[in-house]
């Protein structure tokens, strides 16, 4: 039992021993964040008194610098008075002399449109009677056109009148050329066939027909018309009738064509030109 007491006493003696320790840890800690925390704080609170000297003392010197420009503005108020003063006097100078530019500005602006009014009206003036003189002479112009459309009307008249008495002579003159053409015709194919008649195989040319199958000689017309550069562009190609080449190498086609841009084919003078300058052979049987 001794045992077990002292044992018991060890063990109390123990416990109280770490638990002064723990104190004496949880008082030092205690104490270090104490002083730590006072440490900051008189920091900072020596930091704040330092900014608050700082700017009391700038605004001490504010409030001397202020004074000190109080006292000079008080030592330079007169001549700054005399200074506006002027200025203010320069000012009404100058706005006194551009009153009286604007207003000389104006007087020429003035002198100006009134110049500019009286061109106008004499120009006005001047055109209206050029207006007058034209639409005068315009008239005069219209009356004499009129009189010469009248002379001109009568003179027509009297040409169309001639020419009908000449085309009237002319239409019986072609009207008995025709006639006796007719009986040249006439006689031209009443010898023919008697022409005909009188040879031996005339009944054989009478009976004759034509055979497309039976190959033919080419004709001089044909030679004449044919093209050979145009065949060989195009094989396919037939020409009808004579080339332009062909047709323009004729004299009496060209004077045919002149004639007729000029507006003179039907009169008497072409029809004589186109017989003597491209006389027509007589017919064999006439």
């Amino acid at each position: 039992r001794e045992l077990e007491a002292q044992a018991s006493w060890l063990e109390a003696g123990l416990s109280l021993t770490t638990r002064k320790k723990e104190a004496a840890e949880a008082w030092r800690r205690g104490r270090a964040e104490l002083l730590a925390w006072a440490k900051q704080h008189f920091a900072s609170a020596r930091a704040t008194s330092a900014a608050a000297s700082e700017r009391a003392a700038e605004l001490q010197a504010s409030r001397e610098r202020a004074r000190e420009l109080r006292r000079r503005l008080d030592l330079l108020r007169p001549g700054r008075e005399q200074l506006a003063e002027a200025a203010g006097e320069k000012l009404a100078a100058e706005r006194q002399a551009d009153r009286e530019r604007r207003e000389e500005l104006e007087r020429k602006e003035a002198e100006a449109r009134g110049r500019k009014r009286a061109a106008v009206a004499k120009f006005n003036d001047e055109r209206r009677e050029r207006l007058k003189a034209e639409q005068r002479a315009c008239a005069a112009r219209a009356v004499a056109e009129e009189a010469a459309r009248l002379r001109r009307l009568a003179e027509t008249r009297n040409r169309v009148d001639y020419r009908s008495s000449k085309r009237g002579e002319r239409l019986a003159a072609l009207e008995q050329l025709r006639w006796e053409a007719q009986v040249r015709e006439a006689s031209r194919l009443e010898a023919i066939a008697r022409i005909a008649a009188s040879v031996p195989y005339a009944e054989a040319i009478a009976a004759l027909r034509a055979d497309p199958l039976k190959p033919t000689a080419a004709s001089e017309a044909w030679n004449d018309s044919f093209d050979p550069q145009a065949h060989r562009r195009d094989p396919n190609a037939i020409v009808q009738g004579f080339t332009d080449a062909k047709l323009f190498s004729n004299k009496g086609f060209k004077l045919g064509v002149a004639l007729r841009n000029a507006g003179v084919h039907h009169s008497a003078a072409a029809q004589t030109a186109v017989r003597v300058t491209c006389p027509s052979a007589p017919a064999p049987f006439a």
